[in-house]
Order: structure tokens, then C-alpha cells, then sequence
């Protein structure tokens, strides 16, 4: 049990340490054809591993009073942790050769490979048209993100320049602005309130003193 386990959740560094180096060993060869699976998943000859491991499943792991209610699952992690080695010293792979490799179909292999990034076990993209498995990095991710976030920050500022730019055009407005003062102010003067008036009628206020096309009721007599 111990041996099947670590199959399902331990990598090659580990397995060996653990299990094939570790105390289970003594245990592990009173079970020659669970040895054999791990010995096989540990040197990569995965079609002959899990070959084996799926008629032990139909067969005597199927009688085991404990083994039995768990077996299926088990052998589906097995070859789910299977997948995840293989891919990992790889950027792409093609899932038929992953089949061949694992003596599988490619159907099973893209299942294994989805329910992998699903969890976050597995940094990578599936073209189910091609049939690859191609791996993905988490920097540019990142880099994707701050700069859509980047973006959205900005996006309410220029929409609302972009909306007075617009409505001065409709509103045939043109703003002649007089030199600033020594505050760096439009001040109270005519070209300050002006401005200020042209702005709001801009965004379809009536300030006092303005009429309704944002101009200066006085500016006849300017």
C-alpha cells in the first residue's frame, strides 16, 4: 500500500529515496510485481508500468478487501503523476508520441494532461487540434496581468478626456486661455471664468452667468 501511494504522490528524487533506498525496500521485494512497477516508473518505462499496473487493477487489487473500493482511482493518480514526469524536462511534447510512449491512447494522455493544469500541478497549454502539450511561463503571465491592470487604471481618465474633447467639438467650443498668474492660477479674471464656464457646459452643467451654449452672456461687451 505504502509503495502505491508514494507512486500516486511522490516524484523520481523521492521515489528513489523513500522507497527504493528507503525502509520499504525490504517490504517492497516480498512484492515483486509491485517492485516492478516502481522500478519501471522510477527508470521512465512508463507503457510497461502502467500496463501492469492496470491488470493488477482488473486482477488481484481487485480482490484486496482494502485495495479493492480504492484501486481505480489509485491507478489514475498513478498515471496522472506519470504524465507530470514526463512532460516536466520538456517546453513541448506531442500527446500521440506520450501515447506510444505510455502505451495508452491519446484521449486518456489529454485527459491526464487537462485534469493536471486544472489543479495547478501543470504549467502548460493544450492544443487539442495538434495534439501538443506546450508549457507556458508563469513571468509572462505576470507580465500579461499588470499590464491589462495597467490598462484599467488608466482607461476612466482617458475615457473622460476623450468625452470633453468630444463634447467641446459638438459644442463648437474653443478655449483661448490668457498667460496664468504668479500662482500658477487662471485666477478670478474673465479668461479664468471662461475656461471654468466652457468646461461645464462641456459636460451639460448651466453655471450662473453662462447661457446654455456655455458662453458668456457678457461677451459682446468684451
Amino acid at each position: 500500500y505504502g509503495a502505491l501511494c508514494s507512486l500516486a504522490e511522490l516524484d523520481r528524487s523521492e521515489l528513489k529515496r523513500r522507497v527504493l533506498d528507503g525502509p520499504l525496500r525490504p517490504l517492497l521485494d516480498l512484492v515483486p510485481e509491485v517492485r516492478d512497477i516502481v522500478v519501471d516508473v522510477y527508470e521512465s518505462r512508463y507503457g510497461r508500468a502502467l500496463g501492469a499496473a492496470k491488470g493488477l487493477t482488473l486482477g488481484a487489487w481487485a480482490l484486496d478487501l482494502h485495495l479493492a473500493p480504492h484501486a481505480e482511482l489509485l491507478r489514475k493518480h498513478v498515471y496522472d503523476r506519470c504524465v507530470l514526469q514526463y512532460f516536466l524536462p520538456y517546453k513541448s511534447v506531442s500527446l500521440v508520441k506520450v501515447a506510444a510512449a505510455f502505451d495508452s491512447d491519446v484521449a486518456e494522455v489529454e485527459a491526464a494532461a487537462a485534469t493536471l493544469v486544472m489543479a495547478g500541478k501543470l504549467s502548460a497549454r493544450i492544443d487539442s487540434g495538434a495534439k501538443t502539450l506546450t508549457a507556458t511561463s508563469a513571468e509572462a503571465r505576470s507580465e500579461a496581468l499588470a499590464a491589462v491592470s495597467a490598462l484599467a487604471a488608466d482607461f476612466p481618465a482617458e475615457a473622460r478626456t476623450l468625452l470633453l474633447r468630444m463634447s467641446c467639438i459638438e459644442h463648437d467650443l474653443v478655449i483661448r486661455g490668457r498667460p496664468l498668474g504668479p500662482l500658477g492660477g487662471g485666477g478670478g479674471g474673465p479668461a479664468g471664468g471662461l475656461a471654468q464656464g466652457s468646461m461645464l457646459a462641456a459636460y451639460g452643467q448651466d453655471p450662473q452667468g453662462y447661457g446654455a451654449n456655455g458662453q458668456d452672456s457678457n461677451m459682446d461687451e468684451m
